[in-house]
């Protein structure tokens, strides 16, 4: 018969690549070059497929995920996915979850677009658990959108956080919360995830279906039926608080006289915190309610013309000048990250640097908020809009000093990795050309009319 030609393995002088991609703490990826090869990056990864050996067929699926279909019959695994599709308009994935339910299911719903991972855990059709890689899902972020933590205990306990001490058991052994507030904010941490799912313009799912079993541990059981109640309300309600209340950086000032009608003690609570200097964001931290009810109770209040709108055009001028200054920030880091990244990958190190910041990305506790979803691209540059996207949630009173601080961490870890790569006068130039950049830069946080000209 006919010899078959032997696939040739890729070299990995695709070293680049392999920096925009790093591995998972599990090693279960996966790197797929652009001539369709297949190459297995962990031995944890290799395991898994080793499990499971045979011929499979690829299936189509949504771009962001790859389903194959064992093509040989007879077998069987203790889990398969049933389900996978796009999501294409709020509330897509409505119809889903309620299929999961009536059917009783245990298994994991999963969605995926771009950086973001989201996960729902079901035992027999019932939200268990969930998980998700945004920042502001994370517990931390929870309490202090909830005003339960400030933002300078929010840095402090996850300074604190090792692999024997979790977050929330820093915060129970500080006092900051009691064991009981832990848990319902678990709890609301998962039903936070929930309805975040339900809004999802964009992304990919798929539902892994597996025996009860299988599904992780917790001690929490959710009604998926009250959770979907509860969603679809929000996103009707949302909507409608939007048309008037666009957002969480609305400002919203009292009317005069003060109205004398008694109200309940929420609206009252909010309406005495109104002082046409915080924000829903703030007004949602400092009632304790969180951003719907807050953005709930303000709209009727509104309605009610208990108060008005702040005219918010200086505050969105201030705050577009600081977007700018701190993507200049992030842009000058960036042209720095580039300069070495380049000069180790002409020396033939680019292997070693993958790993070294791999390591770095999963061990820089202070800054794990700034880094989080992150990773160097095959240019040596981070992603400017994922940054700020993550320095808006991170536990910081000061975005600039924080950024400057993180990114400067990262900076003096290349130039550590790189050795003699770098020659001294290369390095001192770095520095010298950042040095300038920030002392020339304005303070972001500053009102516009102190600013220098």
């Amino acid at each position: 018969g006919r010899r078959r030609r032997r696939s040739t393995p890729v070299a990995p002088s695709v070293a680049a690549k392999y920096i925009a991609a790093p591995v998972a703490k599990d090693s279960l990826t996966l790197l797929i070059d652009d001539s369709g090869n297949v190459i297995i990056e962990g031995r944890a990864a290799q395991r898994r497929l080793a499990a499971r050996p045979g011929r499979y067929r690829l299936l189509p699926s949504p771009a962001n995920l790859v389903v194959l279909e064992r093509a040989e019959d007879g077998s069987h695994v203790a889990g398969h996915t049933v389900l996978a599709g796009d999501i294409e308009r709020v509330g897509g994935l409505v119809d889903i979850i309620h299929f999961v339910f009536n059917s009783s299911w245990s298994g994991q719903l999963t969605v995926i677009g771009g950086s973001f991972r989201k996960s729902l855990y079901f035992k027999r059709g019932e939200v268990r658990t969930a998980s998700s890689n945004v920042p502001e899902d994370r517990i931390g972020a929870i309490l202090y959108r909830y005003g339960r933590i400030s933002a300078t205990d929010l840095e402090r306990a996850l300074s604190q956080v090792t692999q024997e001490h979790r977050f929330g058991q820093i915060l129970v052994e500080n006092g900051m919360l009691s064991q009981h507030d832990l848990y319902q904010f678990v709890r609301r941490q998962v039903e936070e995830i929930f309805y975040s799912m339900l809004v999802m313009r964009a992304g990919e799912y798929y539902f892994y279906r597996t025996s009860e079993e299988e599904v992780p541990p917790s001690q929490l059981q959710l009604s998926t039926k009250g959770l979907l109640f509860e969603g679809v309300k929000r996103i009707d309600e949302m909507s409608y608080f939007r048309a008037r209340l666009p957002g969480p950086d609305v400002v919203l000032v009292r009317r005069e006289p003060a109205p004398t009608d008694k109200i309940p003690p929420r609206e009252a609570r909010v309406l005495a915190l109104i002082d046409g200097v915080r924000d829903l964001g703030a007004l949602a931290r400092d009632s304790h309610l969180g951003e719907f009810e807050t953005t709930k109770i303000c709209f009727q209040l509104l309605h009610a013309e208990w108060v008005s709108v702040l005219d918010k055009q200086p505050i969105t001028m201030r705050r577009m000048a600081t977007q700018v200054a701190l993507r200049r920030v992030i842009e000058t880091f960036n042209d720095a990250y580039a300069r070495v990244v380049s000069t180790v990958m002409s020396d033939g190190r680019a292997e070693a640097l993958r790993r070294g910041l791999e390591s770095f990305f999963q061990s820089t506790a202070e800054f794990a908020p700034l880094f989080v979803a992150t990773s160097i691209d095959e240019t040596g540059r981070l992603p400017v809009d994922q940054l700020l996207s993550n320095l808006l949630m991170a536990p910081t009173t000061d975005r600039l000093d924080y950024l400057t601080r993180g990114l400067r961490e990262l900076l003096f870890f290349l130039l550590f990795s790189a050795g003699e790569s770098v020659d001294r006068a290369e390095e001192l130039s770095l520095h010298e050309k950042l040095a300038q950049i920030l002392n020339e830069m304005p303070d972001p946080e500053a009102p516009p009319e102190t600013r220098p000209a």
